[in-house]
This record gives structure tokens, C-alpha cells and sequence, in this order.
């Protein structure tokens, strides 16, 4: 069912988005998403940064013509805070997530992360 995914529509983001999900990152280990975001800019020739508390910067150069814009920047955390139903059985450390994709949109299974309790800045990855 997680292979699902790469068929979606931008193949282009799905596909990284895929990769993404592959990397397991509990609270207070994030060492290997850390790892996978700072490649994922060397891979691009980004100037890429991890800092003294492991934030990753990854600078991307303006388009030609607006290099006197303002510039923009996007912030996002790398944990994935892990819950499931005591039935299953999901090592958090070990095993990346897993999707089903219905009606174009990730629903929610048996096993949930989530990303953030505030309303305003929610996002659930969808699992079975």
C-alpha cells in the first residue's frame, strides 16, 4: 500500500515525499532525518548547513533577475511524534511509515503520527 503514493500527482513531490516518509524519527532521534535533509540539499549543489544544535539551512540562490527580492524561508520540524493502537505492532525506530492513498488524500489507519498538537499548524502522516 505505501508504494501507492508514487502515483500521485506530481509524481515529482510524491516521490521525494516517499522517500521522506522512509526515514524513521522519533522525538529525540532525529539524527538520521537530519542526515537525509542535509543530503537531500547536497544532492541539489545547495549550500547546505547543520548548525551547533542540528537545525538544517539549506540556502537556495534567487532566480536570476530577483536577486534584490526578499527573500523567504521555510521552517519545519523533523521529529514525528509516534502513537498506535497497542494491537499493532510498529517499531518507530526501525520501520519507516506506511500509506494508503484514498480519494487522492492520506487517510488515517490504525497507527498515527503527529506532527503537532497546535490546530493552527497540524499535519498527521497517515498510517496502516
Amino acid at each position: 500500500m505505501s508504494h501507492e503514493i508514487l502515483t500521485l500527482e506530481p509524481k515529482v513531490i510524491w516521490k521525494h515525499f516517499y522517500s521522506l516518509t522512509q526515514v524513521p524519527r522519533p522525538s529525540k532521534k532525529e539524527d538520521r532525518i537530519r542526515e537525509f535533509c542535509a543530503q537531500f540539499g547536497r544532492n541539489l549543489g545547495l549550500e547546505t548547513i547543520v548548525d551547533e544544535v542540528g537545525n538544517v539551512i539549506i540556502k537556495k540562490p534567487a532566480t536570476p533577475g530577483m536577486e534584490n527580492r526578499k527573500g523567504i524561508i521555510l521552517q519545519g520540524h523533523m521529529d514525528m511524534v509516534p502513537q498506535k493502537n497497542s494491537d499493532k505492532v510498529h517499531d518507530f525506530e526501525k520501520d519507516p511509515r506506511r500509506f494508503i492513498n484514498k480519494a487522492r488524500l492520506c487517510e488515517e489507519m490504525e497507527i498515527c503520527v503527529g506532527a503537532s498538537t497546535d490546530a493552527s499548524n497540524s499535519s498527521r502522516s497517515c498510517v496502516t
